[in-house]
């Protein structure tokens, strides 16, 4: 089975190209060009084990999916250890990944008619099953 592997300063991950295939499609057909890139990328290769190059920082966010779907694994490079995306501890940034749950929604009711605008924003982070931090992204700013 080919895999994916994509590399940042505090892990490795790999995901089944299958996995990382079906994410792309589900981007990209939402018009993400990024996500389009990345599809045009894997299309040239023909390899067993592909790397994602630093080209590609929008891959992030693909991993990010993944790791949602409790897919792939990761390697810790500070405890150096595998994980299976399901031991993976999830942290929400901010207001979390979702700026449309109830609580926010009456906040941007409060923003829009008082007269200072404060921006928010949220995303999420995955945590090694010892606490080191994996991945951490931004995924909205208002």
């Amino acid at each position: 089975m080919s895999k994916v592997i994509y590399e940042n300063e505090e892990a490795i991950f790999e995901f089944s190209l299958s996995d990382v295939k079906e994410s792309l499609l589900a981007y990209s057909s939402r018009n993400v060009k990024e996500a389009k890139e990345i599809q045009g990328y894997l299309k040239q290769i023909s390899a067993d084990q592909i790397k994602i190059p630093e080209d590609f920082p929008y891959f992030a966010y693909i991993a990010l999916d993944l790791l949602n779907k409790n897919k792939g694994f990761v390697f810790c490079k500070t405890c150096k250890k595998n994980y299976l995306a399901e031991s993976l501890e999830l942290i929400p940034i901010g207001l979390g990944n979702n700026p449309f749950n109830l609580p926010r929604q009456i906040s941007i009711l409060k923003k829009l008619f008082s007269k200072k605008h404060v921006s928010d924003f949220g995303g999420e982070a995955f945590l090694c099953p010892e606490g080191h931090d994996l991945i951490s992204l931004i995924t909205w700013i208002s």
